[in-house]
């Protein structure tokens, strides 16, 4: 077990980019799973997942449920990534942003000799 290495970053701004991709990481990962709950109890026959207000039952709710979360989170990334872009930037007018990271586990020099194993 190696020991995290904890470090404050102070940066002027933060790219759009790297915010939609945490946005859209996080929501994925949160959505995608929620939508297959939904699915599955529409396999079942509960009124779970619905299109055109139409509810979907039976095998094509598995793929419909979690099909419609990674829509969802798409949307939600694009909305809220553009609000958050424009809050972190007018905010970076004013301060530097300070940003609390734990740091990846150093990799060895390319040209440091490596151990073999036996």
């Amino acid at each position: 077990m190696s020991a995290e290495i904890e470090q404050v970053l102070v940066v002027r701004k933060v790219k759009a980019a790297s915010i939609y991709k945490l946005l859209l990481c996080g929501l994925l990962i949160a959505f995608v799973p929620l939508g297959l709950v939904f699915g599955i109890s529409g396999l079942f026959g509960a009124d779970t997942v619905k299109w055109n207000n139409q509810p979907i039952h039976g095998v094509a709710a598995l793929f419909v449920g979690p099909a419609l979360s990674v829509f969802i989170a798409l949307l939600f990334t694009g909305f809220l990534g553009t609000l958050t872009s424009f809050g972190l930037w007018l905010f970076s007018r004013f301060r530097t942003i300070s940003i609390r990271v734990v740091l990846a586990q150093p990799s060895a020099p390319r040209d440091a000799p490596q151990a073999v194993r036996p």
